[in-house]
């Protein structure tokens, strides 16, 4: 109880709270949204292949002028299955990925640098193939969407956290 004219003492302020030692660095809370945007972003080219494949099959024909057209709708066709198949099991596999490194699994942490890397080689390729306009948009972001995830995960901290014990 204080007396007329004193001031209650002050409280003590909140410790701080750090991550706990294994918790993973914000650079892999950083790198698991830009995984799901990229997971997203591959959707869209999916959804983009469906609704554009008419110009996709005219650009293929360009390219290949001997190629029966009827094949070639039967290309494009599979392709766009093949999309949905795939973005499917990479959605699972990210979920997967993103579990073990919040699990702190090196071999987790490996697989994303690789991905980046190798994902962002394999944009700038297809940045050099034929594909209508708005698919060059969506690579180009995908590739610094990637190229933002490599910058995560090759941090000096976030290597320090799953280095070699």
């Amino acid at each position: 109880m204080t007396q007329p004219g004193q001031f209650a003492p002050m409280p003590t302020p909140p410790e701080q709270r750090s991550a706990p030692p294994g918790a993973p660095p914000q650079q892999i809370k950083i790198a698991s949204i830009l995984l799901v945007v990229n997971l997203v972003l591959s959707l869209v080219v999916t959804i983009l292949y469906v609704v554009d494949r008419h110009a996709i099959l005219r650009l293929t024909l360009e390219q290949h002028p001997k190629l029966d057209p009827a094949d070639a709708r039967r290309t494009v066709n599979a392709q766009i299955w093949s999309r949905g198949a795939v973005n499917i099991v990479v959605a699972l596999l990210y979920l997967f990925i993103i579990s073990r490194l919040y699990r702190g699994k090196r071999w987790a942490w490996r697989r994303l640098v690789w991905l980046s890397v190798v994902g962002g080689l394999g944009l700038i390729f297809l940045l050099t193939q034929p594909y209508p306009a708005i698919f060059k948009v969506e690579q180009v972001v995908q590739l610094l969407v990637l190229a933002g995830i490599a910058a995560c995960v090759l941090h000096p901290t976030t290597r320090a956290h799953y280095a070699k014990r």
